[in-house]
């Protein structure tokens, strides 16, 4: 799959939240490309985008935010995490910024990794099994990209989607 999404902010107090979640196994390719243009001064934009990846699954991520020159009090966040649940999978991971503006609070970063075995042994010295606690850590890292009410339904059938991914 392939995302392209492209935000002019041409409007003063206008803020714009794109977050994405792509889960990925066996062979799966997904590509997301962002491209925030703060065209006018006093917006604000934040980015999230989380992957799950497994078997051979490739993601990559490429988050672009452009400021121009006039554009000031922009505050503009970009964030990308990906988790890897085997050695097989591959993450490409481009956050970018491009600042021309001097009154500015613009972050970007990025994180690949495993799921954190110190939560998962927490979780278990509490009495949970290891599968149980590797979904409930899972769980708790895509729940954020679904932080919001209007998006909190999409959730409903998570639960046995991880039974099958982990």
């Amino acid at each position: 799959s392939r995302f392209q999404n492209r935000v002019f902010m041409n409007g003063k107090k206008a803020t714009a939240r794109l977050n994405g979640l792509a889960i990925n196994e066996d062979d799966k390719q997904c590509f997301y490309n962002t491209h925030i243009y703060h065209n006018v001064g006093e917006n604000e934009s934040h980015q999230l985008f989380k992957s799950v990846n497994k078997s051979n699954a490739l993601f990559e991520y490429n988050g672009k935010v452009s400021v121009k020159k006039d554009a000031q009090l922009i505050n503009s966040y970009q964030l990308n995490q990906n988790i890897l649940l085997d050695e097989y999978a591959t993450i490409h991971s481009r956050p970018q910024l491009f600042i021309d503006a001097d009154d500015v609070k613009c972050t970007h970063g990025s994180t690949t990794g495993d799921l954190n075995k110190e939560e998962i042994f927490y979780l278990m010295s509490r009495g949970l099994d290891e599968l149980t606690s590797r979904k409930m850590v899972l769980k708790a890292f895509i729940d954020e990209c679904f932080d919001h009410e209007l998006l909190r339904p999409f959730t409903q059938n998570m639960d046995s989607y991880l039974n099958h991914i982990i």
